[in-house]
């Protein structure tokens, strides 16, 4: 099976329709956070903190399919939705994706969206932090500074661009 098969079909499916894969916006800008199925709940409550300290962020986190719902529903509020659509309408729908270790974040590269790596024991090994295309993110304050970046910094924006570009060119033959 071709590496890029997916990728392609979720590409061509927004080029040729034109629609994004879910329509409805939530805020003026909207924070994925797909975390991988085992993670600390304090890195999500880190992230929420600082998601809520934003007038206009609202926060999707996408749980793994084998999360149990019922144990996040204490983090949900107007700011933070729980969601378990399908991945790639969510990244459609976001303006910035956070992870920590997943596969998620060379799809969020596909659809050509900033990525943070955040993790408050993240460490030095993480293979997306290599590779210059997302912001690293330890403590909320680190966090909150990307975010800003994410969207305010053009320097940033055109950099993180550049070398998101080169990672789906040399490791997944895309571009």
């Amino acid at each position: 099976m071709d590496k890029n098969k997916l990728f392609d079909k979720v590409i061509d499916y927004v080029e040729k329709t034109g629609k994004p894969l879910l329509a409805l916006r939530y805020s003026e800008k909207v924070v994925l956070f797909a975390p991988a199925l085992f993670f600390d709940p304090k890195d999500l409550i880190e992230i929420i903190k600082v998601v809520e300290s934003f007038l206009n962020l609202t926060l999707i986190v996408k749980l793994h399919p084998t999360s149990n719902f019922k144990d996040f529903k204490r983090f949900a509020s107007k700011k933070v939705i729980l969601v378990k659509k399908n991945i790639h309408e969510l990244i459609n729908a976001s303006d910035l994706v956070i992870i920590k270790y997943s596969t998620v974040g060379l799809e969020a590269m596909a659809f050509g969206k900033p990525l943070i790596v955040f993790g408050l024991n993240l460490t030095k090994e993480n293979i997306y932090a290599e590779t210059k295309a997302v912001l690293v993110a330890h403590n909320g304050s680190e966090l909150k500074k990307a975010i800003k970046d994410c969207f305010d910094n053009e320097a940033v924006k055109k950099e993180l661009a550049i070398n998101r570009e080169k990672v789906l060119k040399d490791y997944l033959n895309i571009g």
